[in-house]
This record gives C-alpha cells, structure tokens and sequence, in this order.
C-alpha cells in the first residue's frame, strides 16, 4: 500500500487549492505528524485574519495540489486567527467511505521482529528464502464494541538492476470491527492502543509508520490517514534478539489470545503501563533526573492502585476521636506557648498534617510499596534483586525533584548508580506488565534470560537466580569436593552420574581429553567424541548442558558448556 501513503516520518508541503464557505482559495497544507497538522490560507480577508473567535468546521475540506492531481481531505478541523485552518486528522483522496470496518496500521521495529534472523539458500540454479509466518486472529472487546486484530504480510522483490534485487518484508496488523463502522477517532485511539501493546510486549518505543483505511467490502479502494502524533526512533531496535519477548515465544506457548484480551480488558494499561512507553525511548526527555522519576512515579501509581483499599483501619469512631484528640493537644500546646513567625509555619504544617491524616495502615509510598512485594514471589525478587536500599536511593531521588532540593549521587560526580537502578526498577516494573498480559513467572524469566535489550543488561539481575526460575540452567552438587577453582567458566567439564545412587562426580580424565584432544581429533560434536572414548558395552545417556551451576563444599560456580554423562 505505498503508492498513496503518508507517512508519519515525512514532512510534507503542498500548494493547494480548496473551498470554503462556497469560496475559492488557495494556501499551503503543511503534514507533518509530530507537529499540528495546519492550513494557512492565502488571504488578506479581515474576517479570516483577526476573526473574534476559533470556529469549527463541520464538513470535510477537499485540497487540490495545484500542478498535480494529488488530493487531500481535512478532517474535524477549526478556523483559526490568523487565517490558518488546523484539523485532527488528513486522509488521501477526496472521498472518505462511511462503510469503513477495517484499518491496517504499520509500527516500526515490528517486521524485524517477525522476521526474526532467517538466512537465503544460494545454490547454482536456485535462490531460496522462506518468508512464511505464523499467523494468529483475536476477537477482542474494547470500550464495548467487538474487534478482532489479525497480523498480515507484505513481501515484494523490486528490481533495481538486472543483476540486483531486493527483498522487502513489511509486517503490520488488521483491525476489524464487527457489526458495525469506524469512527476516525476510534481508529485513532485503537491505533494508538496496538502502538503502546506492541512497546510494552517489545520493550522499546514504536512508532506509526502508516495507517490505512478501507472497507472490508472494497479492500483496494484504501486510503492513508495521519494524525499527530508522538514519534520515537525510526529504528527502535537493530536485531530480534534485542526484544523483551521474541516472537517465537508468544506463538510457541500460544499467547496472542490471552495477551490481546487481557490487555485491552485490565485498565491499568492505559492508566499506568502506557506510560512506560515513552521511559524506553533515548531520544526522549534528556533531564536524568526526570527520566528517573518518570519511572519511579509509574511504581507509585501502580502501588497505589494495588493497595487500595487493602489496608486496615480503625473504626471510624476510634479515627474520629483520635484526629480530635490530636488537635485538641496541638491547641492546648499553641496556647501555653509563644512562637515567632518561622514556628508559626511549623505549627500550621503540624495542623495540615492532622487534618490531612489517613485513616489506613498504607498511609506513604514505603507502605503501599511494602504491601506490593509482599504479594511478589520471593523467586522474582530474587531473581530482579530490586532490594530496599535501591528503593531508599530512588524515592530519596523522588523526594529531591519534588521539593526542588539538591540531590548528591550514591557516586560522587556520577550517575551511574542511579542508571542502572532505574533499569533495575523498570525490569521489576516490567514483571508486573507481563503479568497482567498473562505471562507466568517462568516465561518471564526465560524472556530476561534469552534478550539483549540494554536496560536488562544494565540492571545486572541475579543471573543465578534468573536462570534457576527459567529453567535454562542445571544446577549440580558433587559428591565429592574439588577445587572448582582448577577449571575455567569455558571449560567443558564431565560430570558423571550414578542413576542409583544418584550422586555426581567430576569425569577428571574425560574433562582433561575434551580439552586437550577434541581440537585435533576430527569430531565436531562433543557429545561423539565423549563416546568414542567410552566402551561400546557400558549402558549409559549423554545430556549437553548449556550453563551448569556446579557446587563442592561451599563453593559454587557456573560453566558455559558441559556433559552429563548418566550411568544407568
């Protein structure tokens, strides 16, 4: 659908002539997503120079680029002083359909992601690359109307010369409502609910790329609509792998109808969760402090929405005669003493506080956070390891740009510390989305072990104890103690073990031959080459382990790469 769009990246500037009020003008349409979408009309009318108030124009406007036959309908738009039109919404063409049902909209980062990293096969007669993709359909309901979202695929080869050509994949999304038409403003805030989904689900800021309108009845007979918007990066991620949750992931464990239903159904996604999705962005809010408080403000919101009404209090007689008691104490103090000016404002903070005072066990930040964790798995908190001191640092942070105080780094001339906590509080922030999208521990866990996305990096999580909830990792205690420090983390060790028994030995000569001898002897697989050295009668199973944790005494330390050799 490119041959008609407009893009929410380009900026565009078109001589254009139009009617309005049954009068011919012409003037400058200016498109541009990030900015108000305008029409300054060529005029020196008085009544449209210096009218005395806005006025909204009901019917569509018809712009015609003059030189060319390009058109452009403007949407719920407003005259305003100065002789300058703005409008909500620009679509192509100059006749917008009232049977519209469907919309297409394109996010960036999104066809990498599906995409994922897929290889061309090159032989003397062939070239070959497989673009299939899973597909899935939802039904969902959204503010009491029914929709269903489906994912569809573009993919083209233009020639550039006759010995280069290209392949274009392009990913994007297809919303239906059933039973009824769209209403550009619920295309709008529907669009802009997939961009924020789709942020949340990858961990990056998406932008619009394009956005299309049609009728289910004549799909070719679209139209390219543009609103303004907030842009972010135009390549948001290079690689799939840089992703929270891949792709593969959410078809594999088979999400999309939990995920889709659930977010549009628990409101905390558009009051708290959508505003993670500018926190991803570098190219937003260059002020450290604020970009730290953005996030620290997104846990307060969410701790209070969780401990609402959670707390205990007093009945609501014990309240009332302890507030009176309070005050009359405070009052007897006022009158048996003197005071300057500078107590007296102490005085009247003492009895803003008493009259403001809460009658619930969750009165502050520090509660309503205590309350929070306390219904989060230990494995979780162990495994982010956001610890109380990390929240002591971030709500003293807090504290300081609320009230305009200076602020001294945990590193003194640094803010390194204070980075990589914020990364760490929006990794413990992002458990609880993907919770609320339907993910279980264990699938977020495998999500953190499997990305390269920088701010999980940043925050160094408990890598032990991420891999332990995953299930990515083994871990072995042996029988009998080693020094553990004897191996490298690369080495690839044999750990023998005894079915019956079940105990777990080091296979010293087996390590030391891997290490030594598997280079030179020819064999690829490490896993053949442990049994070319076995004899061919013992009854045993070979397990590659990817990361194993391995303990003597009290020591403990991890290897990348090693066998299980199980004896039976």
């Amino acid at each position: 659908m490119s041959q008609r769009e407009l893009s929410f990246f380009e900026e565009y500037r078109h001589t254009v002539k139009f009617s309005l009020d049954c009068e011919e003008y012409t003037g400058v349409l200016s498109i541009n997503a990030s900015q108000i979408l305008n029409l300054v009309i060529h005029t020196d009318k008085h009544d449209l120079l210096f009218a005395d108030e806005d006025r909204v124009i009901n019917l569509p406007i018809i712009c015609y680029e003059i030189g060319s036959r390009k058109t452009f309908t403007l949407h719920q738009s407003e005259l305003q002083r100065g002789g300058q039109i703005t409008c909500r919404y620009i679509t192509t063409g100059s006749l917008l359909s009232n049977d519209i049902d469907q919309f297409e909209v394109h996010l960036t980062g999104i066809s990498t992601w599906f995409e994922r990293l897929r290889t061309t096969e090159i032989t003397d007669t062939e070239l070959k690359r497989n673009t299939a993709i899973d597909k899935f359909l939802v039904d969902f309901t959204y503010q009491k109307n029914d929709y269903s979202i489906e994912n569809h695929r573009y993919v083209s080869s233009p020639t550039t010369t006759p010995t280069e050509h290209l392949i274009q994949i392009e990913d994007c999304f297809i919303i239906k409502k059933k039973n009824d038409k769209f209403t550009l403003r619920e295309v709008e805030k529907l669009t802009l609910e997939i961009r924020n989904l789709f942020s949340l689900l990858l961990g990056y800021s998406l932008s619009i790329k394009n956005l299309y309108v049609f009728s289910s009845s004549k799909r070719h007979d679209y139209k390219s609509i543009i609103f303004s918007s907030i842009i972010f990066e135009k390549i948001p991620f290079k690689n799939h792998h840089d992703t929270l949750c891949h792709y593969n992931n959410v078809s594999g464990w088979e999400l999309w109808e939990t995920i889709i239903t659930n977010y549009f159904k628990v409101k905390s996604f558009r009051t708290i969760w959508n505003r993670l999705v500018v926190s991803f962005s570098n190219s937003r809010t260059e002020i450290w402090q604020y970009r730290i408080l953005s996030v620290v403000v997104t846990l307060e919101m969410y701790c209070e929405q969780e401990s609402k009404g959670k707390g205990h209090k007093l009945n609501r007689a014990k309240f009332n005669e302890l507030r009176s008691q309070l005050n009359d104490t405070l009052q007897t103090f006022i009158e048996s003493n003197e005071f300057s000016e500078d107590e007296k404002l102490v005085i009247d903070g003492i009895e803003s506080v008493i009259t403001n005072l809460k009658n619930t066990s969750h009165p502050t930040l520090q509660h309503k956070y205590d309350f929070l964790m306390s219904k989060t798995s230990n494995d979780i908190k162990e495994a982010i390891s956001f610890s109380n001191s990390d929240f002591d640092v971030l709500k003293r942070l807090r504290n300081s740009v609320a009230h305009g105080l200076d602020y001294k780094t945990v590193i003194d001339g640094e803010i390194t510390k204070e980075v990589q906590l914020k990364d760490r509080l929006l990794v413990l922030l992002m458990y609880f989305v993907f919770r609320e999208l339907g993910f279980s521990d264990t699938q977020i866990a495998q999500n953190m072990s499997k990305t390269f996305n920088p701010f999980i990096h940043n925050a160094d999580l408990n890598k032990r104890a991420r891999d332990k909830l995953a299930g990515t990792a083994s871990f072995i205690t042996l029988h009998e103690e080693i020094d553990l420090n004897r191996f490298s983390f690369v080495d690839c060790l044999v750990i023998d073990h005894d079915a019956k028994s079940g105990q777990f030995t080091l296979n010293e000569h087996l390590s030391y031959e891997i290490k030594h001898n598997k280079r030179n002897s020819g064999i690829a697989d490490v896993r053949d080459f442990i049994r070319s050295k076995l004899l061919q009668n013992i009854d045993f199973e070979i397990e590659y382990v990817n990361t194993l944790y391995l303990s003597s005494g009290a020591d403990e330390k991890c290897y990348y790469g090693a066998i299980v050799l199980t004896h039976k």
